[in-house]
């Protein structure tokens, strides 16, 4: 998943008002500039990620990098979310259904099963962990059960259940951000560099 930052469009404007020396100059600063909004770009959507997200680890909210910087002789730049964080969040960028394949989708059905990262915990260690805790079906529901109430009021909690679809709501801006960051600040920046090109 990626954004390409190109300011082609702008800097052809910039150069019928400069002179030779100024001119010469102009791709070092249109790189800097760039650059500069290409690092705004990302911060605004790693903010995202911090609020958007239940509790993401310190991993997924630096999964949005900027890969290649500008350079006067490329003027162009790419932001990209790398492909281990883009897998895990695709649905969170797009939406949509998941379907189980080889096993069932453990989904947290109790606040208490999850660690400060909102992730289930000690997965590698199997999903019930308690000796009131059972894996099994209950009135045609797979998941993970705990029993409570004691003796003389015995029930059933589900803490997770093991789902063959689910459903995520889109709750990330990849390119809207971005390209939001880039067309809102761009012209301000380039502008900033230029001014020092023409203050030499």
């Amino acid at each position: 998943m990626t954004v390409k930052i190109d300011i082609q469009s702008n800097i052809k404007e910039v150069q019928k008002k400069l002179n030779m020396f100024q001119k010469k100059h102009l791709p070092e600063a249109s790189a800097n500039a760039i650059n500069e909004v290409g690092v705004k770009a990302v911060n605004a959507m790693r903010s995202q990620l911090a609020k958007k997200l239940d509790r993401p680890t310190m991993f997924t909210k630096k999964g949005v990098v900027l890969k290649f910087k500008a350079r006067p002789n490329d003027l162009s730049a790419l932001i990209e979310v790398p492909p281990i964080q883009s897998k895990y969040l695709e649905k969170q960028f797009e939406g949509g259904i998941e379907s189980a394949k080889n096993q069932q989708i453990p989904v947290p059905y109790d606040k208490g099963v999850l660690n400060q990262y909102g992730n289930i915990r000690g997965r590698r260690r199997g999903f019930a962990k308690r000796k009131t805790e059972f894996i099994g079906q209950v009135k045609g529901i797979d998941g993970v059960w705990r029993r409570t109430g004691g003796k003389k009021n015995p029930q059933l909690k589900l803490i997770i259940g093991f789902e063959k679809v689910v459903r995520y709501t889109k709750k990330l801006e990849f390119f809207k951000t971005v390209s939001g960051v880039v067309n809102k600040n761009i012209d301000k920046i380039l502008n900033k560099h230029i001014q020092r090109i023409i203050g030499r």
